[in-house]
């Protein structure tokens, strides 16, 4: 049985990691923003990238919700999935990878709630945007050094 103690470090917890998980996405929108303004980028390209950065911008703004108290302010960026420069297309498969993995890995310390958001929204829009990353760098996804996507995410998409 579960003392009070343990329920409330559980919820901080998680607030934390919700915390650590919004400032995250707001590093990825500003990368995919980023990338957007490259020059030489034709209409098309260019949309698909401002649409991720928006999607991202969601994702952080459903995850300051769930936080405790509706979250109060906006995180700082984090960058921590963004490991190189946001106008190579490498560096945003890469990103997009990490961050797959770490919602995917999270899943098992949220809330019901929590997980019901990763995965009817964020690990959707995030397979949108590992595809258009990927797709930018000459990769491909089911490769090795790629993504594990759960059949009942991919029939999705």
């Amino acid at each position: 049985m579960e003392s009070r103690g343990d329920v409330g470090t559980r919820a901080a917890l998680r607030a934390e990691l919700l915390r650590a998980l919004e400032a995250c996405e707001r590093g990825l929108a500003a990368a995919w923003d980023e990338a957007a303004r490259a020059a030489g980028l034709g209409p098309g390209e260019q949309h698909a990238l401002v649409e991720n950065a928006r999607r991202h911008l969601e994702h952080a703004q459903a995850l300051r919700a769930r936080r405790p108290g509706g979250g109060g302010g906006s995180e700082p960026v984090d960058t921590l999935w963004v490991a190189g420069l946001p106008r190579d297309p490498s560096t945003l498969a890469e990103a997009e990878r990490r961050a797959w993995e770490t919602l995917h890995d999270c899943l098992i310390d949220l809330d019901p709630a929590g997980r019901e958001l990763l995965l009817l929204r964020l690990l959707p829009d995030h397979l949108v945007s590992i595809r258009v990353a990927f797709a930018r760098a000459g990769l491909d996804e089911n490769a090795e050094g790629g993504v594990d996507v759960p059949e009942e995410l991919d029939a999705g998409s």
